[in-house]
């Protein structure tokens, strides 16, 4: 884990605090992401619709070679979209129970900080403190209810000793619990963020 409270000292560009007041609160925030995930996930309707074109070209369409290249588009595209509904909804529910199983662990009320400077991002909270720099993140994924914070586990030691020692491969900053103009801030900040330092 990479501290550096050289930077720590500095004055954060932005500095978000979220107090969270009880195990209900924790679970009902972090449990909006898990919907919010999964919605954004479209895989599955594709699949449907794919299904339905591969029945449709099987049942109407004579029989000719392009009625044998929509099937196998149609039946190719149907599976890849169905695993990866199937890979979405099977991390969905992984991270149900991780929010579940933490916030037992959790000791109320607490506090999450998040200080972003121009090289790096301070958090601290009850299982996590550290300064990473930003390269050690390999994307940023920013949700209204949530901002998420990958690891770089390629050429990057610090992913690898987070996820042992934490077994996860982020970290979320829940925002969905803060006032509307400072959850816009936040998101407008950690956007700009993204296009400074290429992240997708």
């Amino acid at each position: 884990m990479e501290h550096k409270f050289s930077e720590i000292v500095k004055v954060p560009l932005l500095e978000t605090k979220v107090n969270i007041i009880n195990k209900e609160q924790y679970i009902l925030i972090m449990k909006a992401i898990v919907r919010s995930l999964f919605k954004r996930v479209k895989s599955i309707f594709i699949a449907i619709v794919f299904f339905i074109i591969f029945l449709l070209t099987w049942k109407l369409a004579s029989n000719t070679h392009l009625r044998q290249i929509i099937m196998t588009i149609s039946i190719i595209i149907f599976i890849i979209t169905t695993v990866i509904s199937i890979k979405s909804l099977l991390r969905s529910l992984a991270f149900d129970r991780f929010i579940s199983e933490k916030a037992q662990k959790l000791q109320y009320p607490t506090l999450f900080v998040y200080r972003f400077y121009k090289d790096g991002i301070y958090t601290k909270n009850q299982e996590l403190e550290g300064f990473f720099n930003y390269n050690s993140f390999q994307s940023i994924g920013v949700y209204e209810e949530g901002i998420q914070f990958l690891f770089r586990f390629k050429n990057s030691s610090i992913g690898w000793q987070l996820y042992k020692t934490y077994q996860a491969d982020s970290f979320w900053m829940p925002i969905s619990s803060l006032e509307k103009k400072e959850a816009q801030e936040v998101i407008a900040f950690v956007k700009k963020l993204k296009e400074a330092h290429v992240y997708h």
